[in-house]
């Protein structure tokens, strides 16, 4: 992330640096005054550039830009990143099992963490896949995994091979691959994976004393 915020105030530039450090507060004052664009004055936590000779350049926010790009290569030169903080962020929501919207209301549609290991593979035995109508069609169209909630799984939680599901994907696409066959393998997984979470969960139970916690 940045270690500077550039932002107008009034009739100055302020570089705004609490998260820079003694070393990047010195070298951004120091290329600030060599650029020469006003009254330079460093403060604790920021820099003020005052007395600004360009004006237009200030108004039209051309000053702005031009010293933020000055203080990114300054960041980068030292070895940070110079990220531009974002202005929005983009999730991606699982399908719930039974289509749609995962939803507490609908049981059907999620597996909890708590669940009995038993019944989450049930569960997936019962989801909406990418599968056509008959196992002829599947065979000659091919699935849909782009649509399927059990592929879902394994591309969220229950794999971390590319490779794999790179491979599932193109055999389930080329008609090769039976949407039986994929949850037979993922109700699988979730009972393995549900097994040893609910143990690991329980043996840590164990240890809230340790860290002044009430079981």
């Amino acid at each position: 992330m940045r270690k500077f915020l550039v932002e107008v105030r009034g009739d100055y530039v302020s570089i705004r640096g609490k998260a820079a450090g003694e070393h990047l507060m010195r070298a951004a004052e120091s290329m600030l005054k060599d650029a020469g664009y006003g009254r330079v004055k460093r403060y604790e936590e920021h820099i003020d550039v005052t007395e600004i000779h360009d004006r237009e350049a200030l108004i039209s926010g051309a000053l702005l830009e031009e010293i933020d790009r000055r203080v990114i290569k300054l960041e980068t030169d030292h070895g940070d990143f110079g990220f531009i903080p974002p202005a929005s962020i983009y999730h991606r929501f699982m399908t719930g099992l039974t289509g749609g919207k995962m939803s507490s209301s609908r049981p059907e549609s999620h597996i909890a963490l708590t669940e009995e290991p038993k019944e989450a593979a049930r569960k997936i035995m019962k989801a909406i896949t990418g599968g056509r109508q008959s196992l002829a069609e599947q065979k000659k169209l091919g699935g849909e995994p782009d649509k399927c909630s059990i592929y879902e799984f394994l591309v969220f939680h229950l794999s971390d091979d590319d490779k794999e599901l790179l491979e599932l994907d193109a055999e389930c696409r080329s008609g090769r691959r039976m949407c039986g066959t994929c949850k037979k393998d993922v109700a699988e997984r979730i009972w393995k994976f549900l097994t040893e979470h609910q143990k690991a969960r329980e043996a840590a139970r164990e240890r809230l004393p340790e860290f002044g916690i009430k079981a």
